[in-house]
């Protein structure tokens, strides 16, 4: 399990210039679990998982830590040559004694990877050197720590040739804190370790970094949204306090936002319903609350929320792609109230025109299709009953 900590300054991203961008959902936690990676956002309703497998994405993975000269992004398998991760037709491996150092040669056709390990610390490496075509084209150099009964990089340089000829490091890694096997320690991590509680939306994503499903976390594994409600409404699941909180995070962020950027000019629309980070949520809310409203029996609750349940994996692929552009919204709203007034009503404007078009095809998803196929489920005598249920309005 992997906590990041920010930069020296505690910012987790940066802009291209380099001022700090907002990061309100906290930091991105990672579990490494039955070869699936969880990613959740420490302070967001909503998690990711994806095969474990790291070459099409920069995930950290702590066990990495030291043994590549770059950014330990690839699978610890084939950070150790595993067979079923490298061919090793071609390559042969020889030893020999550095001083009090092992030095490990791993050597291709056409490249080479050099690891000085520590015997008397764990048999971690303190060196790592990658050479092509007997060019040395980038090194790591790491610093141990002993952290209980157990010793882990403390911090990581790496350098490459191509960032100021390798005489600074491109990267640097620090390790705040390690914890290995402790007593108050579970036998083993879950998801809720790093915040995955029970009604956690889960977004399933393949290897090309694509969303394929929307799901929900039971608290013990990952189930359908039909699923989820059903036992909710059946009583045998109640969402957690971690997801409540979360939740409520939420709110407050897009309730502040919005005050920031003036709600009535930017956050309403004429169609759709929530913002680019709430409407699965709120297409939720919405749904259950219909169900309520009109009182649908175990059949219409079924069809309602395998409507839902469709809408939502609709909507999925189109936030997907444009979550840079939601992004970059995000922080021209929460900037918009630094700039003086006259340039606050030009501003307006374009955000405005930014979030109608990006928010129409998702828009469109809720207005002409979750709403008009959820009034076709209600009979005449449950839309009667609700209306005379309705409180009276002067």
């Amino acid at each position: 399990m992997l906590t990041p900590l920010g930069d020296d300054e505690g910012v987790f991203a940066r802009h291209p210039d380099g001022s700090p961008a907002p990061a309100e959902l906290g930091p991105t936690l990672s579990l490494y679990r039955d070869g699936q990676l969880f990613r959740h956002e420490a302070q967001s309703t909503e998690a990711d998982v994806r095969p474990a497998d790291n070459s099409k994405g920069r995930f950290a993975d702590p066990r990495c830590f030291g043994l590549t000269t770059g950014y330990p992004a690839n699978s610890l398998a084939y950070v150790l040559f595993d067979p079923q991760e490298r061919s090793l037709d071609a390559v042969r491996f020889t030893e020999q004694r550095d001083g009090h150092l092992h030095l490990v040669r791993c050597i291709g056709e056409s490249y080479e990877i050099r690891f000085w390990i520590d015997a008397e610390k764990d048999w971690n490496a303190v060196r790592v050197q990658s050479f092509v075509n007997g060019d040395l084209i980038a090194e790591s150099r790491t610093a141990l720590k002993q952290y209980g009964d157990g010793w882990f990089p403390e911090r990581i340089e790496m350098l490459k040739e191509a960032f100021r000829n390798g005489k600074e490091p491109a990267e640097i890694i620090r390790v705040d804190s390690v914890e290995f096997n402790r007593p108050e320690h579970s036998a083993r991590l879950t998801p809720y370790d790093i915040g995955i509680d029970v009604g956690t939306v889960i977004r399933q994503v393949d290897a090309a970094n694509r969303t394929v499903a929307m799901m929900r976390w039971d608290g013990e594994k990952i189930v359908t949204g039909t699923e989820f409600t059903r036992r909710m409404r059946a009583g045998e699941l109640q969402v957690g306090p971690k997801f409540l909180e979360a939740a409520d995070h939420v709110r407050q962020i897009s309730v502040r936002n919005r005050n920031a950027a003036d709600p009535a000019a930017l956050a309403s629309r004429p169609r759709g319903l929530g913002t680019w980070s709430t409407c699965v949520s709120e297409w939720e809310r919405y749904t259950l609350e219909f169900i309520r409203r009109y009182r649908l029996d175990d059949g219409q609750r079924e069809r309602a929320m395998s409507i839902l349940k469709q809408c939502q994996e609709q909507a999925a692929p189109k936030l997907a792609e444009r979550r840079p552009q939601f992004a970059r919204l995000d922080e021209d709203i929460a900037a918009l109230v630094k700039l003086p007034p006259a340039e606050q009503a030009a501003r307006r404007s374009d955000l405005r025109r930014r979030i109608a078009s990006l928010m129409a095809p998702i828009d469109d998803i809720f207005e002409d299709g979750l709403k008009p196929r959820l009034e076709k489920l209600p009979s005449r005598a449950q839309r009667q009953e609700a209306a005379a249920s309705a409180p009276a309005t002067r």
